[in-house]
């Protein structure tokens, strides 16, 4: 998530013309995309819950933003056409079917990263079962407790959370200063937080 994304209304402010277009995707693709940099958390419940806050930070400014767009990556890929020809109205350009096709011209300016790109303009998302396989891997750490593993039951509470309860939330406790205390907290003392992260991730179109 770029960091500007928090100053999106100072950015405005200087740029009164600007357009904001925030591309979300899959959220368990993003967290085990950031886990597998070197500069990532270890933690997928820390890396959700960082990720989740970004999304909130930067959606609560956007209703003050003149100019607004959020766009899931999922729909730019399986409904192209619709997507664009919104991406389009809202930075007022005039749509051109060429912008489908977009393939058959760079070739020759992005061979070099021809590696990262989709064979003749086939769509660059997983299959389904790769999905899965990839979805199943993100639960795994929330899922290794009982209270994480979707139990919307709340416990009587009985003081703040152990060490051992906050696992792998524990480090950003620690190193995260104030925004450390008050992710590990917010995961401790909401004692659905686990189960609610893995409902945050899923890719459901309410969510947009």
């Amino acid at each position: 998530m770029p960091e500007y994304l928090s100053y999106m209304r100072k950015i405005e402010k200087a740029l009164p013309e600007a357009r904001f277009i925030h591309m979300s995707r899959d959220g368990y693709d993003v967290v085990l995309s950031i886990l597998s940099q070197s500069f990532g958390s270890d933690s997928v419940v820390t890396t959700a819950e960082r990720w989740e806050d970004r999304i909130e930070r930067g959606r609560l400014q956007a209703k003050r933003l003149n100019h607004y767009l959020e766009v899931r990556y999922e729909d730019l890929v399986l409904d192209s056409e619709p997507t664009l020809h919104a991406v389009c109205e809202f930075c007022q350009l005039t749509w051109n079917p060429e912008m489908l096709a977009y393939y058959e011209r760079a070739e020759e300016r992005l061979r070099k990263h021809a590696h990262d790109l989709p064979a003749k303009g086939s769509r660059p998302i997983r299959s389904a079962d790769e999905r899965v396989a990839t979805h199943t891997l993100a639960r795994q750490p929330l899922t290794r407790r009982p209270s994480a593993a979707g139990d919307q039951r709340r416990p009587k509470p009985t003081g703040l959370p152990s060490r051992r309860w906050l696992g792998s939330c524990w480090p950003g406790w620690v190193r995260g200063g104030e925004g450390g205390w008050r992710r590990s907290s917010r995961l401790g003392l909401r004692w659905a937080g686990q189960a609610r992260v893995c409902q945050r991730l899923s890719p459901t179109r309410s969510n947009r």
